[in-house]
């Protein structure tokens, strides 16, 4: 009886894995992950690292080169939580992004990242990375 029970239970987590793999392993999900971790105002809102939570809530669908994401990705960092959250459309293979904003759980607070800050001092260290790539002389 043991046995079955936990074999059960194995199999609803390896399926609970799977559709959450599913749900994590796409564009729509890895570039709003990538763009709430460069965004200055989301770092100081919940502090670094930036950490994505297991579960995440949401569709996702594609048809060749078409396709559809409503995502609600959880986030975590030293001093909060927040969501990531996420509208896109696939046409011909393109992902456009509707909606992708970060909610801070604590605040209420929405940071748009489709306009994402860059830190100043990010960019200045670009800056001196491309005058010292130029010709001297």
């Amino acid at each position: 009886m043991a046995a079955g029970l936990l074999t059960g239970v194995g199999l609803v987590l390896a399926f609970l894995s799977f559709v959450f793999g599913l749900l994590k392993n796409n564009v729509p999900y890895q570039r709003a992950l990538a763009e709430a971790e460069q965004s200055l105002k989301v770092r100081e809102a919940i502090g670094q690292p930036i950490e994505p939570g297991l579960f995440v809530n949401g569709q996702f669908s594609t048809s060749g080169d078409n396709g559809e994401a409503k995502l609600l990705i959880p986030i975590s960092g030293p001093k909060g939580d927040a969501q990531i959250l996420v509208e896109a459309t696939k046409r011909s293979g393109r992902w456009t992004f509707s909606v992708l904003t970060v909610q801070i759980n604590r605040t209420g607070q929405r940071i748009d990242l489709q306009n994402n800050d860059q830190s100043s001092g990010d960019l200045v260290l670009l800056m001196r990375s491309v005058v010292a790539d130029l010709p001297q002389g």
